[in-house]
């Protein structure tokens, strides 16, 4: 999340009701790893609500899986997945490292 992005966004020139929930969906989107379905959504944000933050392409809705998707959060989603993986395989390189000093000592 970028706040420049909000502030400059076309959220920014929303109703607070639609800005407020659409900071609810992102949040719960997050949280629940970018995999969320509309039922779920619908426990916190009215039908009404949702049918426009779809008509206004924030959030897209797939009828099929009935699967909500955020673009914005899955582009970070995936970054942050990357970073993790190089992340991830950088200290397992260390960790190999120390053990080949380790049995030269």
């Amino acid at each position: 999340f970028y706040p420049t992005e909000w502030l400059f966004g076309r959220i920014s020139h929303e109703t607070p009701e639609i800005q407020i929930s659409f900071l609810k969906t992102c949040c719960l989107y997050w949280q629940r790893g970018c995999d969320m379905d509309i039922d779920y959504l619908l426990l916190y944000v009215d039908k009404e609500i949702i049918t426009e933050l779809h008509k206004k392409k924030y959030i897209l809705y797939n009828n099929k899986t009935k699967k909500i998707r955020i673009k914005f959060l899955d582009e970070q989603s995936k970054e942050r997945k990357q970073k993790n993986t190089k992340k991830e395989h950088s200290i397992t390189e260390r960790k190999a490292a120390y053990s080949v000093c380790d049995r030269c000592s």
